[in-house]
């Protein structure tokens, strides 16, 4: 399988997913036959009620998997799932009502009798079709649940490849006819001085080149936003901050008003 297979793949039984719920389905199938069945009315009448009714509780858990829960429980919509799920219950209770009768009783059992509507019956298929429902949803959650922790894990994985090549990466400039290689981590803003700029560590070190804030600009990651038309500012060094100020280091900068707060939280502003 290629990667993208295995992740897919991790919360299946074999590689094919159709395979894997197939094979869930005829174990499901075989195992309740054989719970329902008793010698008095023989196997052939288990199975064959369990044959009639098996698509409504697969359509039904269905509905459940990958609808009602990746559609409104995902996004917090609580109310409109639990309507949505007493309506699925209801409406599959009676369908299965109706199959027993007319597929069982009146066509196998040959008893011939008028639907025999009462709430206790309507109630008692609910918690038939229910107890699968629940089953498969819950397995659902669980297999969402998964997902997101992994999701997470990649995510915390790419930050943190992310962090360490930002503190590892090393630009060069001349200054004072040197080159000096400054890593991009430690540079805590950069200040525009006319036709110059200088560099500020965090160790105190000052180095001023011969550019504009602009091409400064151009040469580091996004960490980096324009603060203020003589500013750069390393995000990852930010203090504090208010309406006009923001503090990085032992320098308190001018911040413009089009800074909002959100790209001093997430610099991807370039």
């Amino acid at each position: 399988m290629t990667s993208d297979a295995q992740q897919s793949g991790r919360y299946t039984l074999f590689e094919s997913r159709w395979l894997t719920h197939a094979s869930f389905w005829l174990v499901y199938y075989l195992v309740f036959s054989l719970i329902w069945a008793s010698p008095e009315r023989g196997y052939f009448v288990s199975f064959y009620l369990e044959f009639v009714l098996m698509p409504l509780r697969i359509l039904a858990s269905y509905c459940m998997m990958y609808v009602l829960i990746p559609g409104f429980l995902r996004h917090r919509k609580l109310a409109v799932f639990l309507l949505s799920y007493a309506a699925l219950i209801l409406t599959a209770g009676g369908l299965q009502l109706l199959i027993g009768h007319f597929f069982y009783d009146q066509l196998l059992d040959g008893r011939g009798e008028r639907f025999p509507f009462t709430v206790a019956s309507w109630m008692r298929n609910m918690v038939l079709i229910n107890s699968t429902v629940i089953l498969l949803g819950a397995a659902k959650v669980i297999q969402l649940h998964f997902e997101l922790v992994d999701s997470l894990v990649r995510e915390q994985d790419s930050n943190q490849k992310k962090d360490a090549l930002s503190e590892e990466r090393v630009i060069e400039v001349k200054s004072n006819r040197r080159i000096h290689r400054l890593h991009v981590g430690d540079i805590l803003y950069v200040e525009g001085m006319g036709n110059y700029i200088r560099y500020a560590g965090s160790d105190g070190s000052r180095t001023v080149v011969y550019n504009s804030l602009k091409g400064a600009q151009s040469e580091l990651p996004d960490s980096f936003i324009r603060l203020h038309r003589s500013y750069l500012v390393n995000l990852e060094h930010i203090n504090a901050y208010d309406n006009e100020t923001v503090t990085v280091g032992n320098k308190t900068i001018p911040r413009g008003k089009d800074i909002s707060d959100e790209m001093l939280k997430s610099g991807l502003t370039k």
